[in-house]
């Protein structure tokens, strides 16, 4: 079968025992023969609305495609499966036997969280939902049954699991008492550091692991010699550590399971816990295997002084642990979770799962880029799901999740004040440039916020779209894509645009290098590589060396249907609108230095060749040009709605580019809006012209514009083949309809070759 295990990551990074069972169940899968895997989702435990927003991301994910899906600890058992087996390791228990604990019980506010929660834990683990009901350890249905009869309805059963490290040593002599555990005061580590004032022998007390309130308990240790804090271990160190320790206490309050007490009996240790310490409790027997105890510091020592004053005692007391254990096996998990479940088969046809991602947001829609974004993903097809994240490359602004269309949902994350700081400062090696895209994959870690959404939804994701290659790494790093459909989405063929715009200097050098070797291993990794035009496709085959057979030629486009030529009428309307006299001549562009070069000229050289013409230059290129010309409006940035009216107000387009790379989404906009188009070979690189502009150079601007404004027969079929040519080859709704139908057949084949 194929099995998601869905699994709460959380956003501070801590392993433990549950991280242990994720691992240890999805390899138990798979060895059972079964293709599992893990999905992470991140939860962040720290503010209420972090809790929420987990809840909502459990609710949203799209599993269809998996036979059988395992939800663990909460809020993962609120995904949606007619085939939902939870295997509940603790709902969060701030909410339930921590609350008095934690909060104030008279606080009106928490009561109100405490309410809602619980009320989505009905929900998600109702038995209408839920094929069967598995926890490892008999505290977790307890716990929830004493704040809400409910839970006595549902048939919960204890299953415990083996711990993912099975290489345990045989015993050595006794040298040291070893306490591994988080170090928060729900664990109780002050039990066992006050212990030590009681225990009469020279022998250390090893404590490995961090937590919370590590700093607390080294202050509480302080003074106590044998005290040893030791953090973090690893796998060989912990197994060691176990062989060579005389007891492993274990004092949590109601734990839910504890694999320590599984770890400690599987290398033959006996274990010191605490009558109210949970499962532990149940499964530590009094005077057989280990201790179960007041949560008293000199009654543990009490215990601690017997074991290490009768070691044999504590040996066969191990011993008893061992054979206790011999049942709690992997196979034995898998068999237990999976026994008896009637799976219903999954849905033949089901929507494919789409991820685009780049550093830049969707909407508004301004700047060549997010045109080709929106335009290309807004029609895939129905039986495909897109979602976008995105970023901002300025700082200041706030998380959004907005819906661009009924299948293309849109999420920017902002990135971090330190990575503006670390760009910003690398950015005085080239003054001037814009680098936060191109060194995006230098500094992608410090913006953990966004980098951790996209790993998690590419993880669920079928096909993973890299608009850009800077995300690329940052996915790569973490993120299995044997198992996607990787696409490269590459607006320009970047290592070339890079060594256009950045110059020639060292540091320029260093990150062109890095640019190209990013996408290059972009390419390599793509299952597709779609070129905004035939130019960049023979870049890619030539100096890439990809095979031509892995590129598409998938072009800019533009929405006819919303921008369309203009009648007289409303031409003269908008003239009027913006206090147009002249005829006038219009220049679209972002804030990117070649429209910034572009519009230069037009200010520095073409207003004064053509002085009875209008110049409008609009968008986001107008923050960076000045001009005390008379017959020159700088626009700005503008709505969309704006932009349709300037370009109804114009009479011709002109695209004086120098450098770039793709093609310039700005001339379907001309074209669609039926303006006779002038713009140089750079500007019209990768556009089929069957006569509907002119291509010239620059120097012949000006002649070209007089010609059409004196010679209204040229006029009329300029304008008539430029918006033809845009039905015909450009229209967004068919590119991305097109693409669509591409995307569904290679996940079709890859689905079949499974």
């Amino acid at each position: 079968m194929k099995i998601a295990v869905v699994t709460p990551k959380s956003i501070t990074g801590e392993r433990g025992g549950a991280e242990n069972l994720y691992e240890g169940l999805v390899q138990a899968l798979r060895t059972a023969g079964h293709e599992a895997t893990q999905i992470d989702v991140i939860v962040d435990e720290s503010s209420f609305d972090g809790i929420l927003e987990a809840y909502c991301r459990c609710y949203y994910l799209n599993l269809s495609s998996y036979d059988l899906v395992i939800s663990t600890k909460a809020p993962t058992f609120m995904v949606r499966h007619k085939n939902h087996i939870s295997y509940l390791l603790h709902t969060i228990r701030v909410f339930y036997d921590m609350f008095e604990l934690e909060y104030d019980s008279s606080d009106e506010e928490k009561q109100k969280q405490r309410k809602l929660i619980h009320t989505f834990d009905r929900y998600g683990l109702d038995p209408k939902r839920v094929k069967k009901h598995y926890v490892n350890g008999s505290p977790v249905y307890k716990r929830m049954e004493e704040v809400d009869d409910f839970w006595k309805q549902v048939s919960f059963e204890v299953l415990h699991h083996p711990p993912k490290v099975d290489t345990f040593k045989e015993p050595k002599k006794g040298q040291c008492i070893f306490f591994p555990t988080r170090l928060h005061h729900w664990k109780r580590p002050d039990l066992i550091i006050n212990a030590m004032n009681y225990v009469k022998h020279d022998v250390d007390l090893i404590i490995s692991g961090h937590g919370e309130d590590e700093n607390r308990y080294r202050d509480l240790a302080k003074g106590d010699q044998r005290i040893k804090f030791i953090g973090w271990i690893d796998d060989n160190t912990l197994i060691d550590l176990y062989s060579k320790a005389i007891v492993v206490p274990f004092v949590p309050i109601n734990e839910d399971f504890g694999l320590i007490t599984i770890e400690a009996f599987s290398s033959r240790k006996p274990v010191i816990t605490c009558f109210d310490s949970g499962e532990p409790a149940n499964i530590v027997k009094d005077g057989i295997n280990g201790f179960v105890v007041e949560p008293d510091p000199r009654i543990i020592a009490e215990k601690i002084n017997y074991l290490i004053e009768n070691p044999d005692e504590a040996s066969r007391m191990g011993e008893q642990g061992y054979l206790s254990v011999q049942d709690i096996t992997w196979s034995n998990t898998v068999t237990r979770l999976l026994d008896g479940i009637d799976i219903e088969p999954a849905t033949l046809q089901r929507s494919i799962n789409v991820l685009i991602t780049d550093m830049q947001p969707i909407e508004p829609a301004t700047g060549g880029g997010r045109l080709r974004l929106k335009g290309l993903y807004t029609n895939l097809g129905k039986d495909i799901n897109a979602v976008y994240i995105g970023s901002y490359d300025w700082p200041g602004e706030k998380r959004r999740e907005i819906v661009i269309k009924d299948y293309l949902k849109e999420i920017d994350i902002p990135l971090s004040n330190d990575h503006f700081w670390l760009n910003d400062r690398l950015n005085l090696l080239l003054p001037d440039k814009t680098i936060i895209d191109s060194i995006f994959p230098l500094l992608a870690e410090t913006s953990p916020d966004f980098v951790n959404r996209v790993r998690e939804e590419a993880e669920r994701s079928d096909v993973i779209v890299f608009s850009h290659p800077w995300v690329f790494p940052a996915v790569k790093a973490t993120v299995n894509l044997k198992d996607k459909i990787v696409i490269y989405d590459s607006h320009n063929f970047e290592a070339s645009l890079r060594e256009q715009l950045l110059g020639n200097s060292p540091f320029a050098n260093c990150i062109v290098a890095l640019v190209r070797f990013v996408e290059m291993e972009l390419c390599e990794a793509s299952d597709l590589i779609l070129a905004c035009s035939e130019e960049d496709k023979r870049k890619f085959v030539t100096q890439n060396h990809i095979h031509p057979d892995k590129i598409e030629v998938v072009p800019n486009g533009v929405d006819t249907k919303s921008i369309r030529p203009s009648d007289q009428t409303e031409k003269t309307k908008n003239k009027e609108k913006f206090g147009i006299l002249y005829p006038a001549v219009i220049f679209i562009g972002s804030d990117y230095q070649p429209n910034v070069e572009g519009g230069q000229f037009i200010i520095d050289t073409l207003a004064d060749k053509c002085p009875e013409v209008s110049f409008l230059i609009v968008g986001g290129v107008g923050d960076r040009l000045k001009s005390n010309k008379n017959n020159v409006r700088i626009f700005g940035k503008v709505t969309d709605e704006e932009k349709t009216q300037l370009l109804s107000a114009a009479d011709i387009a002109v695209n004086p580019m120098f450098k770039g790379s793709g093609t310039n989404i700005k001339m379907f906009d001309f074209l669609a809006a039926g303006l006779p188009t002038i713009s140089t070979p750079v500007g019209a690189r990768g556009i089929v012209n069957n006569g509907s502009f002119v291509v010239t150079e620059v120097s012949n601007f000006p002649g070209v514009i007089n010609r059409l404004l004196e010679n209204q027969t040229f006029y009329e079929t300029m304008s008539k083949n430029s918006r033809l040519l845009c039905e015909m080859y450009y229209d967004w709704s068919n590119i991305s309809e097109k693409l669509g139908e591409c995307i569904a057949t290679l996940y079709a084949n890859k689905v079949r070759n499974l």
